[in-house]
């Protein structure tokens, strides 16, 4: 009598920190929406502040965290509404796409049921050191309102 040995997944323990290479869709899939939608929709209530921050960074690279909170905070933003890409896809140096980031946003199915929004966590690795990973928490589950 043959015995049948199931296929067993193998073990693929934590993720490795390696390098990834970003594909994007040539258009977005939002072409502009507001910051004050942005806080709403998709609960970045903090993202004018970040982005400020984030510029801040861009112009002085070396700034203190304190300082570049209150340079953020001081920095005009120039523009209104964003794009908003809904999909990033993360490829090796071979070109072939090893990861995903997704956002859905909260929405009816055919029976008026509500199908809560989901977005991906995605982790970037912004220097050397350990401690300059950063998460881009997009709330995993935000109908738990977690974050």
């Amino acid at each position: 009598m043959p015995t049948h040995v199931p296929h067993q997944r193998p073990i693929s323990g934590p993720p490795q920190p390696v390098t990834h290479y970003l594909k994007m869709t040539q258009n977005p899939t939002l072409r502009a929406v507001s910051f004050e939608d942005i806080g709403c929709i998709y609960s970045a209530v903090d993202f004018q502040d970040l982005l400020g921050d984030f510029i801040a960074k861009l112009r002085d690279p070396h700034i203190s965290d304190q300082s570049l909170h209150d340079r953020g905070v001081n920095t005009w933003i120039p523009f209104h509404h964003v794009p908003i890409f809904h999909k990033i896809k993360f490829m090796d140096s071979d070109g072939t796409i090893v990861d995903s980031a997704h956002i859905r946003l909260e929405q009816l199915d055919t029976h008026g049921w509500i199908i809560p929004a989901h977005f991906d966590t995605v982790l970037l690795c912004t220097g050397q050191q350990p401690d300059n990973v950063h998460g881009m928490f997009l709330s995993d589950h935000l109908e738990s309102g977690s974050s």
